[in-house]
């Protein structure tokens, strides 16, 4: 309950930036689950639009030199669930939902942005206390996002581009664990490399006079760097990670940080344990 403050002031940091891209968070360490053992978690992420990285054809379309070549900062909302599956395996997955604006303009029927991964991770024990941790993934992403003016004067095009991505993720972690009776603390450092396949179609559209033009775009690669902090924190009174770093991208203009905060929890299926943390009776 005491993290609810710091979620409500994300949500309205979320709520105040109406943006809808792909969060870049990690929020893991290279410490393997046990067999069996699952944790759910939901946090914050910061997120941006890889759009302006993006070439576009034709040009004119759009004015290309008036228009921001930065990335647009914002956040998302992911939910995820880890499983060990033993000898130093662990499988997990994350998704994240956002409204989103229709291919033809703003109406009152939203279209949904959505980022999903999923990741197959191996730890290797170096020695005590430190882990080193590789979880190649899988990446799709969905987005609609506005390459014109907010608002068009009358009689003029307004113009979205609707793209969506397939890529591999490739994070190596090396892990410093801090246990005691009473809580788990963990420092992580993940050096990140993403590549995104990237297929696009730009709409232009006049609602005055009811018109939609349709162009397909020639499929186009990204590639991402990452270098990113996580701290783990679990106690009796709470269970977290938190992720500060920076990526970026082979694209001119992509350069963003990385900022995130979750929170785990058992699912609804796991029984009651006794506390995770709970000292052995003496003898």
């Amino acid at each position: 309950m005491k993290m609810m403050p710091i979620y409500l002031l994300l949500l309205s940091a979320l709520m105040l930036s109406a943006c809808a891209h792909m969060d870049n968070g990690f929020m893991r360490s290279a410490e393997p689950l046990e067999k069996g053992e699952a944790r759910g978690s939901f946090g914050v992420s910061s997120s941006y639009s890889y759009a302006p990285g993006l070439n576009f054809e034709p040009d004119s379309l759009i004015d290309l030199n008036s228009r921001s070549r930065d990335s647009k900062l914002g956040f998302q909302l992911p939910a995820g669930m880890d499983i060990g599956l033993g000898r130093n395996f662990q499988v997990g997955g994350q998704l994240s939902l956002s409204p989103g604006d229709n291919l033809a303009g703003k109406t009152p029927v939203w279209s949904i942005t959505s980022t999903s991964r999923g990741y197959l991770q191996y730890s290797h024990p170096l020695r005590d206390s430190y882990w080193l941790g590789f979880s190649p993934g899988l990446l799709f992403h969905n987005e609609i996002w506005e390459i014109g003016p907010k608002i068009p004067m009358p009689g003029e095009y307004h113009y979205t581009l609707k793209h969506q991505s397939i890529g591999g993720e490739f994070p190596l972690t090396i892990t410093k664990t801090n246990h005691s009776i009473d809580q788990k603390r963990s420092n992580s450092l993940t050096f990140r490399y993403s590549i995104l396949k990237i297929s696009s179609e730009i709409s232009a559209s006049k609602s005055i006079f009811h018109e939609n033009y349709y162009y397909d775009q020639t499929d186009q690669n990204i590639s991402r760097y990452a270098i990113i902090y996580t701290h783990q924190l679990e106690n009796d009174r709470t269970r977290t990670f938190f992720d500060v770093g920076i990526e970026f991208s082979d694209k001119k203009g992509l350069i963003v940080p990385v900022i995130g905060l979750k929170t785990l929890f058992n699912p609804p299926w796991k029984k009651k344990d006794k506390p995770a943390f709970e000292a052995e009776p003496l003898p």
